[in-house]
């Protein structure tokens, strides 16, 4: 079994980040649109973001980044707030989906809230999978358009453990 951790970005990783992001553009839902220019892109990396982390895998005798998780638009009113899971395709997706719930647990540790949403284009696949407590709540048909095609893009909700 391979096992990953979850860590803050530090100085070294916007660089790369960025260069992942502008190699995969609009495919990186939240993010990719304002990869144009490095600054630019640390910026929108924490637009109304309120937890952000790495998740990486150790091999031999160093560690590898396997996708970049965040919390961001978190409403203090309704308590819900969105999880985006950017895998940088380098992880197995398994790893990804297991980082992905750890930072679910993590949010409702940290943050009060009653829901957490989880949206995605259908290609990206779902990195929630297995999580008896994640409901699909909607689908926008045809609405995201990758490699002249167009996918639907999926709203799942995962709510607090009671």
């Amino acid at each position: 079994m391979t096992v990953f951790a979850l860590r803050p970005l530090d100085e070294g990783d916007y660089t790369a980040l960025y260069r992942i992001a502008v190699e995969f553009g609009s495919k990186w839902y939240r993010v990719g649109k304002f990869a144009t220019s490095p600054a630019a892109f640390r910026e929108a990396l924490w637009a109304d973001v309120s937890i952000q982390y790495l998740a990486e895998v150790r091999e031999r005798d160093r560690t590898i980044p396997i996708a970049l998780l965040a919390i961001h638009s978190v409403s203090v009113t309704d308590l819900v707030a969105h999880l985006d899971v950017l895998d940088l395709g380098i992880g197995e997706p398994a790893v990804v989906n297991s980082a992905a719930l750890e930072m679910v647990e993590h949010a409702f540790r940290q943050l009060p809230l009653r829901k957490l949403y989880y949206t995605f284009p259908e290609f990206v696949g779902n990195a929630l999978a297995g999580d008896a407590r994640v409901v699909e709540e909607g689908r926008l048909r045809d609405d995201v358009r990758a490699d002249g095609k167009y996918f639907d893009r999926v709203i799942l909700a995962v709510y607090r453990p009671t």
